[in-house]
């Protein structure tokens, strides 16, 4: 996988952007692998998810997955290879994390997929859901609504603006994606994963 600049991005979408594509690991990349938990934020806002003190799950998460990397190289990553059956675009599947989650969270669910010839997009939605959003501008921490009965409007009001945003910032990717042009990146990995990566449709998968 790969984590695409927002130099190059930043036209349609203003968060992190991760691709993932059918490739094979080799001895020169094994070892280049990004931690699946980015940061001691992602790990404290999980507490503040489920509602217990954010140094609580922020220090145990980091201390137990410690060591943790993402399922396929991310730095110096390695070539596109092609899949059995393999035809001249990859199909785009574009993956929605769920609530108090970030796009890398998936990394074993996105690498799987990639395996049988898709091309596979995960972000960081900028709607509050994501445990920190990787924006352009910095990150976005979660944002804790409240769920008691006396705010049950405001609460119902929030989720819906929050599906909504996550359907844009979907869609964002896509027409990244859709408009691409071969020479777009400078990163030659880039341009032939987006350059054979279908325009046509898209696959949605993830949870709220």
């Amino acid at each position: 996988c790969i984590s695409l600049d927002h130099n190059l991005t930043s036209r349609y979408t203003k968060t992190l952007v991760t691709m993932y594509y059918p490739s094979k690991a080799n001895g020169e990349v094994g070892g280049e692998r990004a931690p699946w938990l980015p940061s001691y934020a992602h790990a404290g806002n999980w507490s503040s998810f489920v509602k217990l003190p954010y140094h609580l799950l922020g220090g145990f998460s980091s201390l137990f997955f410690r060591g943790a990397t993402l399922r396929s190289p991310s730095r110096l990553p390695p070539e596109l290879v092609e899949v059995e059956g393999d035809s001249s675009q990859l199909p785009l599947i574009i993956l929605s994390h769920g609530l108090a989650s970030w796009g890398n969270h998936y990394s074993s669910l996105c690498s799987y997929l990639a395996s049988f010839g898709y091309t596979v997009i995960t972000l960081d939605h900028t709607d509050g859901s994501a445990t920190v959003a990787s924006l352009e501008d910095g990150p976005k921490q979660f944002e804790v609504v409240d769920e008691s009965k006396a705010n049950i409007e405001n609460f119902k009001r929030r989720r819906g603006e929050q599906l909504e945003q996550r359907v844009n910032d979907v869609n964002d990717v896509w027409n990244f994606v859709k408009h691409y042009k071969k020479g777009d990146s400078d990163d030659s990995i880039v341009d032939e994963v987006l350059s054979k990566t279908g325009k046509e449709a898209f696959i949605v998968a993830g949870h709220r």
